[in-house]
């Protein structure tokens, strides 16, 4: 599928809108890339073409902060993270286009559902006290 000059200026467009809303709030690049892209792309192509992006984004982030690495965490993060990334691969070779798009929008509404509940009952004061301290 080829996509037009005026399509490609506005995706890069929203690209670059989302990276500063990311930049700003530390998330939703993916969001809302993904929602830009199912329409031109699909919802079997936008995966892997976000999971490109997420690497570039991520290694980016990855060089900056290297110096802050701490190689114990990382390497429990991997041991828990890639057998559950092996999971979502088959998963995703195994489900058609519109259990994938179902399963890609529920887990877009489960994580703003999620987004508020994690601060209830949490004093704002010691919101604030544990970023400055991380």
């Amino acid at each position: 599928m080829l996509l037009d000059a005026q399509t490609l200026a506005a995706v890069a467009g929203l690209a670059v809108l989302a990276a500063t809303i990311s930049g700003m709030s530390g998330f939703g690049t993916g969001v809302i890339l993904t929602a830009a892209l199912v329409p031109l792309i699909g919802v079997k192509a936008v995966i892997p073409v976000m999971a490109v992006a997420g690497v570039v984004i991520n290694a980016g982030r990855f060089w900056f902060y290297r110096t802050h690495l701490d190689r114990r965490t990382l390497v429990l993060v991997l041991a828990a993270s890639l057998p559950f990334l092996v999971l979502g691969t088959w998963i995703y070779s195994v489900l058609d286009a519109r259990a994938l798009g179902t399963v890609l929008g529920l887990a877009v509404l489960a994580s703003v559902a999620n987004g508020r509940p994690w601060y209830e009952g949490i004093p704002r004061s010691a919101v604030r006290s544990s970023w400055k301290n991380s």
